[in-house]
């Protein structure tokens, strides 16, 4: 950011390259993992969305597809686990809470769960 810079570099001396698609990855990758968001079917049109929770407390984001996108807010409280989704219009959601439990649905949907 002090660099003026509107991309990623390739590395932080002149002269350099300041557009590296490669290194921007992680800007896709790290939500959609965290999230939990994956194609269940070809083309987004069904989405799975299955929170890797790790060490984390929470999470919240978007992931962009195809067909619009996917935002998701999780929040873990004690034991409490607590999931807003919504998906793009014509897109239907799979969810797997950490629980185990399945849910699908279409729109958008807030679940909560006693996660041991």
């Amino acid at each position: 950011m002090a660099q003026g810079l509107t991309t990623l570099p390739e590395t932080e001396v002149n002269p350099r390259s300041d557009c590296h698609a490669w290194s921007a990855l992680p800007l896709a990758e790290f939500p959609a993992s965290i999230l939990g968001v994956t194609p269940a079917e070809p083309g987004f049109s069904v989405v799975r969305i299955e929170p890797q929770i790790g060490k984390l407390e929470w999470a919240k984001g978007s992931v962009a597809t195809v067909k619009g996108m996917v935002e998701v807010d999780w929040k873990l409280e004690e034991n409490d686990f607590t999931l807003s989704v919504k998906v793009p219009e014509g897109v239907t959601a799979l969810v797997k809470l950490p629980d185990g439990s399945e849910q699908t649905f279409t729109n958008e949907a807030t679940f909560q769960v006693v996660v041991l």
